[in-house]
């Protein structure tokens, strides 16, 4: 008899069409390229074969990867900001010197534009904004693991400022230039998550710990911040026009956010030819603002 009913209620929810209400199971790691568009958008990159690979299995890749998370353990934008400062003993002229020093690539290379490996960079000490960029983003993202790391190429118009010696004047012209920044943004914890984690955690480990959550606490409320060239801009920026702004005040024609480890673009925003993209001029922005307070 009781086999008769189990089967008859099997019966009824087959023909009723209910489902028994089992929880679709959570993975601990979510599956390779799961977040990744199924079609993503392939762009065209003029520069795509200037983004060089490094060579893991060469001694130099292995010294940077030991000098980074053994010797100084760099886990932090701040400590990178402090390695980017270093200074080491000149013994020619007896003073300490920045090792980290902006070179043109025809001085250090002989051709006009190189985009080096980080490694090479952290080796030398010389380059220019390619190599800064490329150095910078590669330690936030593979050492200090920011998950929100990306190397920006930006082009816009600047103030070139120069002395009129027909009235003794100093006088301006307009310069079209481009720039090469990393942009990243720190994950946040909030301040109730650390007090849990403190009270959680043993006197030893807490302290360690405390130190190591602190490094993750965007000063700037988790706004974007960036290193262009050897200098650290932790201001904290709203978008990554008013960053590029800092080196084209004069408005910007084109932004191409590339991915920091493979250099492939992710997006990109080109204002209409002979125009700049809309608001980006900061000389503008004052004016409209300081005739809005007269009226």
């Amino acid at each position: 008899m009781l086999i008769f009913i189990v089967v008859g209620i099997l019966l009824l929810l087959l023909l009723t069409g209910c489902k028994p209400n089992v929880p679709t199971p959570i993975p601990i790691d979510p599956p390779p390229n799961d977040d990744e568009e199924e079609n993503p958008i392939v762009y065209y990159d003029p520069n795509a074969d200037k983004w060089k690979m490094p060579d893991k299995n060469s001694d130099l890749w292995k010294a940077y990867v030991k000098y980074m998370t053994v010797i100084h353990q760099i886990n932090s934008d701040i400590l990178l900001a402090l390695e980017m400062k270093r200074k080491v003993l000149n013994q020619e002229t007896g003073k300490y010197e920045y090792f980290y020093k902006w070179t043109s690539d025809e001085e250090q290379f002989g051709v006009a534009d190189v985009w080096p490996t980080p490694e090479s960079v952290w080796s030398t000490g010389k380059d220019d904004c390619d190599g800064f960029r490329r150095l910078t983003g590669d330690v936030l993202g593979r050492f200090c693991k920011y998950p929100d790391v990306h190397a920006l190429d930006a082009y816009g118009y600047y103030r070139h400022y120069y002395l009129d010696t027909e009235d003794d004047k100093w006088k301006y012209k307009l310069m079209l230039g481009g720039h090469a920044i990393t942009v990243y943004s720190k994950p946040i914890i909030s301040k109730t998550k650390i007090k849990i984690a403190e009270e959680k955690l043993i006197r030893p480990i807490k302290n360690y710990m405390a130190k190591k959550i602190k490094n993750y606490i965007p000063s700037s409320g988790g706004l974007l911040k960036a290193f262009s060239n050897a200098a650290w801009l932790d201001e904290g920026y709203d978008s990554y026009v008013t960053i590029s702004e800092d080196t084209f005040p004069e408005g910007i024609v084109l932004l191409v956010c590339r991915n920091w480890k493979t250099g492939k673009i992710e997006w990109f925003k080109e204002a209409q030819s002979g125009t700049i993209l809309d608001g980006t001029n900061i000389f503008n922005r004052e004016q409209i603002n300081r005739s809005n307070m007269h009226e």
